[in-house]
């Protein structure tokens, strides 16, 4: 277990006192001490630590007997070694003697157990830049793990995984799906064959399959682990490889594919119930069908495995009607084409801008309704810190006022000029889907031209952010109006928590937007835990939370009520499909712990996953009087008819004229469905209402008494 988790110090301790049990015992078997010694070398390999891996594979041998499997293992695992030193002829030897020994000992000429041999061959000619031997190895290895594709000749086709069995270790066969279109793709570098280039692609979209196959059948609940290894690098290879094909639409698709697979995976099998409310008997269901599938793929009967496998798949499609937050977040692989982005989100006055961020390449793609670009963009880690300085600067208070002024404007210019492409002139809105680092970044403050104090990208553009494309579908679909109109939540005092202050401020805040939207409100000791959760099971349009939010190192964030906490593991369950807006006017409530692979924990996101279908929130420390400026006319815009993304950014740009600093003004983005809300209705506007109606009748009936008559002109 601990060496599935990477945590190899902790496994060599447990396999060292293994060693000396064994010891102790005079009834254990020599070979129970090879087997510990292989996976010692094993521990020591995954650190890099070769020689003392080596020494442990050589000790093995001794122990093992001659011509059993763990003895021809040790042989392949020894040539992994010599791999690592490039001692290239002594890798393939041993590699050799691993398949000559299987063969002769086992008797055993086509079968998963000899494609590691394959693929440490296959990964030698790679290293020597043999691409084309390279390929027929990785060739041979694929086919040792799926029998019926052993008569394909051809190693520029790949298999049609949804109507085969497949043999072995899906993980294995998808390091092999990788290695081989990595090798293609460096092999056109020494072709210039487009074809190469062509089969490159075509081997990362059999790759994906696999990955969307696995994380159906998964059941292991070390998984997260496995995809932050793993898909972000295969992702990121796709990418560049369809970046030179000049292929946009498949940048896209695997652009899109990497954040599905990596936010999707937020969710795994152990907590699902915790956090979308599944009943244990639909989980059951679910992990009773996952066995099925693998059992008949251990087996020899096709057909059954194939029944089964769709069998999964119908049930597990079930699961978005009835669990949508769930499904979501675990199964759902479908993503929509550029087509369908083109028409479905975009106009002609907007732009799609989606980000991957790998470790020194941002590649960066800009989809309107005519045309995609994209653009691969060179980054050093200095533009990382000039990101997290200017978002440290932003939150200072008149900052042009500091000394501080020139190194903002100056790693501003930088980050512009870095991480932003204009679109056409008739392009004013932008719905953003930034990855990485660029999480943290609000764009925009960001220049659109250098200046002194201004001028930022806002004042002549609306930006809109989003998870993905696929995020943005989903929470753009229709859903019937929700019977209550506002919620507010406001504890104001926190008595219950250290080092919290009181946010006084927030009951005239929650006052000031009643105004202009009439609701229920929770202040002080009711905004607790227990009336919060009761009230969210309602249907609210808009809910608004007034707060604090804390982020606390590796944990993850939460929410601070009259009485207790609220986490991320509280929101996920919530049914939140009716609520058009949920307003985070808290610190830092779009920011969370960055996990590699997996993407960003932050409130925000769990309100998106929970099925809101629009979410403001913040990405740093916010003041609450220039909170509550900001909110009161936000709302008051929404009254007015202006989409949410609109509405907001007309009331940064009124603050912004007061004081450019971008601490009164930037930290809130907008996330989501921008939609108009239509019919919202205000305290002061409704009493006014009934008010002028009453009077009007009054002397209506005085005038029909007194038939009076008049004429209108």
């Amino acid at each position: 277990i601990y060496y599935d988790l990477s945590k190899q110090d902790s496994a060599l301790t447990m396999y060292n006192q293994a060693v000396k049990a064994t010891k102790k015992l005079a009834t254990a078997p020599r070979s129970l001490l090879g087997s510990i010694h292989i996976n010692k070398g094993s521990a020591y390999l995954m650190q890099d630590s070769l020689e003392m891996a080596l020494n442990e594979f050589n000790q093995s041998l001794d122990f093992l007997e001659i011509n059993s499997r763990n003895y021809w293992i040790g042989h392949l695992n020894i040539g992994v070694v010599y791999k690592r030193w490039q001692e290239y002829d002594k890798a393939i030897a041993y590699s050799e003697k691993y398949l000559t020994g299987m063969q002769e000992s086992f008797n055993v000429e086509n079968d998963y157990e000899l494609a590691p041999a394959f693929n440490n061959i296959a990964d030698v000619h790679f290293e020597q830049a043999n691409y084309t031997i390279a390929l027929s190895y990785y060739h041979k290895a694929i086919q040792q793990v799926i029998p019926s594709f052993r008569e394909e000749k051809d190693f520029y086709k790949n298999p049609d995984l949804l109507k085969i069995q497949i043999r072995g270790v899906s993980a294995h066969l998808l390091d092999f799906f990788s290695s081989k279109a990595h090798t293609l793709s460096l092999l056109y570098h020494k072709s210039k064959e487009f074809k190469d280039l062509e089969a490159a692609i075509k081997t990362y979209k059999t790759a994906d399959e696999l990955i969307d196959l696995m994380r159906q059948e998964h059941t292991e609940e070390a998984s997260k682990l496995f995809w932050r290894k793993t898909t972000r690098t295969l992702y990121e290879k796709a990418i560049e490889t369809a970046y030179l094909a000049k292929n946009y639409g498949d940048v896209y698709f695997f652009m899109e594919k990497s954040k599905a697979v990596l936010l999707a995976d937020a969710l795994n099998e152990r907590e699902a119930q915790d956090k979308a409310n599944i009943p244990l008997e639909i989980l059951q269901e679910i992990n009773a069908l996952q066995k099925e599938v693998l059992n008949a793929n251990a087996s020899e009967e096709r057909d059954e495995y194939l029944i089964k496998k769709e069998k999964l798949k119908v049930r597990i499609k079930s699961l978005e009607a009835d669990y949508p937050a769930y499904y979501q977040f675990k199964y759902n692989v479908e993503i929509p084409n550029l087509e369908e982005v083109k028409s479905k989100l975009l106009d002609d006055s907007t732009a799609f801008v989606g980000y991957f961020v790998g470790d020194s390449v941002i590649y960066a793609i800009q989809i309107t309704r005519e045309n995609e670009l994209v653009h691969r963009i060179r980054y050093q880690e200095k533009d990382f810190f000039a990101a997290q300085a200017m978002q440290q600067w932003a939150e200072l208070p008149k900052l042009f006022e500091t000394t501080y002024k020139d190194s903002f404007l100056l790693y501003n210019q930088s980050l512009t000029e870095l991480v932003w492409r204009k679109a056409p002139s008739k392009i004013n809105r932008y719905l953003l889907a930034p990855d990485g680092w660029l999480n943290y970044l609000n764009f925009e403050m960001l220049q659109e031209k250098p200046f002194t104090k201004g001028q930022y990208l806002i004042e002549n553009n609306t930006f809109n952010y989003t998870y993905s494309a696929t995020v943005s579908q989903y929470v753009a679909q229709k859903r019937p109006r929700a019977e209550g109109q506002f919620l507010g939540i406001a504890p104001i005092e926190f008595t219950n928590f250290q080092n919290l202050p009181h946010l006084l401020a927030s009951k005239e805040s929650l006052s000031a937007i009643h105004e202009s939207i009439a609701g229920t409100c929770l202040t002080k000791s009711a905004a607790n835990r227990q009336n919060f959760l009761k009230k969210m099971k309602n249907n609210w349009r808009i809910v608004h939370l007034h707060s604090h939010l804390v982020l606390e190192d590796e944990k993850m964030p939460f929410i601070a009520l009259a009485d207790e906490k609220i986490f991320l593991s509280d929101i996920y369950p919530l049914n939140l499909s009716r609520t058009e807006l949920i307003t985070l006017s808290a610190c830092q409530s779009s920011v969370g712990q960055w996990f590699e692979g997996e993407g960003l924990s932050s409130v925000s996101r769990a309100c998106t996953y929970a099925g809101a279908q629009s979410v403001v929130a913040s990405l740093w420390e916010v003041k609450e009087e220039a909170a509550a400026a900001l909110m009161a006319i936000f709302y008051k815009n929404l009254t007015n008819n202006l989409p949410k993304d609109e509405a907001l950014r007309q009331a940064k740009l009124k603050l912004l004229k007061k004081d450019p600093a971008p601490r009164n003004w930037a930290a809130f983005v907008a996330i989501g469905n921008p939609a108009v809300m239509e019919g919202l209705v205000g305290e002061t506007r409704n009493s006014w209402y009934w008010g002028f109606a009453f009077i009007l009748l009054v002397v209506g009936l005085w005038l029909f008494r007194k038939k009076i008559r008049f004429n209108i002109f």
